[in-house]
Formats: C-alpha cells, sequence, structure tokens
C-alpha cells in the first residue's frame, strides 16, 4: 500500500467536501451554536426555572437571604418583585415559574427552628408542580442556612457556658468557621473540577455537538451514494467502493473534530486533552462505520436525507444528552452517541466503544458487499 497516495487521497476527499456549501454550514453551525450557548450562559436573565422574589417585610436577614439566592449560579434565573401581591400576580400571568415569598419576623423564627420548633420560612407559589421546581427548592435551605447554623451553635454553646458573651460566640465561630464545598467533584484524570464555575446551560454542548458530527458523517454518506448513482465508483472492486465510503466519512469527521475540540475548550467542556482527543477518534471511527451501515442499508439519497433528521432526533432523545433514559439501554448501545458521551464521563480506557469501532466497520463491510451482490443479481 502507497501511504502518500493515500495520504493525497484522503486530503483531496477534504478538499472536495470544503466544497460543498451544505457541509461548510455544518461546519459553521459548530462555532455558532458555541458561541449562542456561551452567550445565554453568561446572560443573567437565563435559565431553565424563573423565579420572583418578594418579602413580607423588610428586615436585613430578608435582603440578606434574597442576594444570596440571586447569587446562584445555574439552571435558576431570579428577579425582584415589588410586593407579594405583585409576586403572585406574575406568576398567575404566567411570567414566571414560581414566586418565593418571605415570610415575617426570619429572626425570631429561624431561632425556633434551631430550636427544634416548625416555622414557615418561605412561601412557595407555582404554576404547576415540576422536578425543576423541587431543585430550586434546595437554593432556600442554602440561603438560610448560615443564620440557622448559627443559632444552633448559639443555643449549644449558651447551655454549655452560660458566662459566655455573644462577641465570644462571634469570634469563636468565625475562628473556627469552615469554608469550601460539601462534596469535590474530580476528574480521576484531569483533577478538581471547580463547582463555582459550572455552568449548566452548557452541560448539554457535547451532545448536541457530538449530534452535528453525526450529521457531517451522514452528509459525507449522502454525497457518497450520489457519486455512486452517477457511476463515478463502477471501476472499482467492492473491497475499494467501500474503502472509499469509510474514508469519505472519516475525512468529514476529521474537519468536523477539528471544529468540536476548540469548542469544548473554550466552553469548559474539555477534560484531559489526550482523552479528548483520543475520545473524538473512537467517536469518529464509531460514526463511520455507522454510517457506513445506514448507507448500506439504505442506498437511497432521498431516503437518506429524509433518515437524518430523525436520526439526529432519536440520538438526542436516545443518548444521555439531556437525561438518561436507563430503561431503553439496549437502544441506546446502539447509537454511537451513547458511547461517546458515556466514554467522556468515565476515566479508564472505554474498551467498549473500541469493539463498537471496530465492530461497526466490520458490519459496514458486510452489509455494503452484500448490497452490491444483491443489486447486481
Amino acid at each position: 500500500m502507497n501511504i502518500k497516495l493515500v495520504l493525497i487521497r484522503y486530503l483531496l476527499m477534504i478538499k472536495r467536501l470544503l466544497k460543498k456549501p451544505a457541509f461548510l454550514l455544518l461546519l459553521l453551525s459548530i462555532p455558532l451554536l458555541t458561541l449562542t450557548f456561551t452567550h445565554f450562559a453568561k446572560t443573567e436573565e437565563t435559565g431553565f426555572v424563573s423565579i420572583v422574589l418578594a418579602k413580607e417585610e423588610e428586615s436585613e436577614l430578608a435582603n440578606k437571604v434574597i442576594q444570596r439566592i440571586k447569587e446562584t449560579k445555574g439552571i435558576m434565573h431570579f428577579a425582584d418583585a415589588k410586593s407579594p401581591d405583585e409576586a403572585r400576580r406574575l406568576v398567575a400571568k404566567g411570567e414566571y415559574d414560581c414566586a418565593w415569598i418571605l415570610g415575617k419576623d426570619l429572626d425570631s423564627k429561624v431561632v425556633s427552628i434551631s430550636e427544634g420548633r416548625y416555622e414557615t420560612l418561605v412561601t412557595s407559589i407555582e404554576r404547576a408542580p415540576g422536578t425543576m421546581s423541587d431543585i430550586a427548592k434546595e437554593q432556600i435551605f442554602a440561603a438560610f442556612y448560615e443564620e440557622i447554623a448559627y443559632a444552633m451553635y448559639e443555643r449549644y454553646a449558651a447551655d454549655a457556658a452560660e458566662d459566655v458573651t455573644a462577641e465570644e460566640l462571634a469570634a469563636f465561630h468565625e475562628q473556627n468557621l469552615v469554608e469550601g464545598e460539601l462534596i469535590t467533584f474530580t476528574y480521576e484524570e484531569a483533577g478538581k473540577v471547580d463547582l463555582s464555575e459550572v455552568n449548566y446551560l452548557i452541560s448539554p454542548l457535547r451532545g448536541l455537538l457530538s449530534v452535528i458530527m453525526l450529521m457531517c458523517a451522514l452528509s459525507a454518506g449522502i454525497y457518497f451514494l450520489a457519486d455512486e448513482k452517477s457511476g463515478t465508483y463502477t471501476l472499482l472492486s467492492k473491497d475499494r467502493r467501500y474503502a472509499v465510503l469509510y474514508f469519505s466519512h472519516l475525512a468529514a469527521l476529521t474537519l468536523a473534530a477539528l471544529f468540536v475540540l476548540p469548542a469544548l475548550y473554550f466552553t469548559g467542556n474539555l477534560t484531559d486533552i489526550r482523552k479528548e482527543i483520543l475520545n473524538i477518534l473512537l467517536f469518529a471511527l464509531s460514526l463511520a462505520g455507522f454510517s457506513s451501515c445506514l448507507c448500506a442499508l439504505i442506498p437511497s439519497v432521498a431516503a437518506l436525507g429524509v433518515a437524518l433528521p430523525v436520526l439526529c432526533v432519536a440520538s438526542l432523545v436516545l443518548s444521555p444528552v439531556f437525561f438518561d433514559i436507563i430503561s431503553l439501554r439496549p437502544l441506546q448501545a446502539v447509537l454511537p452517541i451513547y458511547h461517546y458521551m458515556r466514554a467522556s464521563s468515565q476515566a479508564s480506557f472505554p474498551w467498549d466503544f473500541a469493539i463498537y469501532a471496530v465492530l461497526s466497520a466490520a458490519l459496514g463491510f458486510g452489509l455494503y458487499r452484500l448490497r452490491l451482490a444483491i443489486s447486481k443479481k
């Protein structure tokens, strides 16, 4: 095999793809999608759950708690209402998902809670119950935690030493205050993850970029089928014709990977560069095999064009991009995006992903040879 000749033909495949306007648009959609996600992730008014805040009376604690809640990063967007009545109206009109109304006498209620009594600190008014609203409620306790914890500490210290002053208690508490995160997340190979910098709005970006890579692979397959129909590969043997199909997919995916890796880096989704390169290489090989199987099973340009958006939507739903449907694991295992998302979250070598890449290429070869044999009959 002449390696130099193979490399030249591979570069010519890449050059040919760059002359396809539709394929160029796919590539340009990668930085566009990245910029869009980054913009919305930085926008204060962005969030999956919108919550309006109000208080029944002015107090230092109420203002402090509201400020803490509004500083929360992630999936929630907070806004202020002038009064509890206005907050209720905004939820009733559908402008916000729920309203949190801080009650009266918060200081005394915090003390009561520290003594084991039940008190209502915040009233939550919701349009409809939902999982995201339940997750958001955790922020209420987090915002009150410091005051409740100090009140419990103050009560315990007062029972233990009757002559201790409030100033001494505060000084001792400040000296022994434990700061930091209760749970620390780390990548085994990439080190600690700073949760304060994580923005959950860009978390699905990896999955969406992988779907664009799937579209790039299928587009290359459509171009191959169109050339095959026009007789471009008539003189090639079956083996060489499949090689052209497989490497045309890899050429498209090489270009896509050159856009995806920087996108992951600039959005903070990149873990370890060696691991990312390995995973995206296995992903490209898997997509090439997967798309080759589809080209063998669906040899019509029009039919594969119709199947393309269906496959992309199915990949988004079945793969763990937004959520993971464990009961559909057998269907998920058929899709290369599932293996890519799974490999991106594990530290060990993704042997199952490598096996999938080899099996998909072999299956594509067998199906393509079978299709050519049947078509001659």
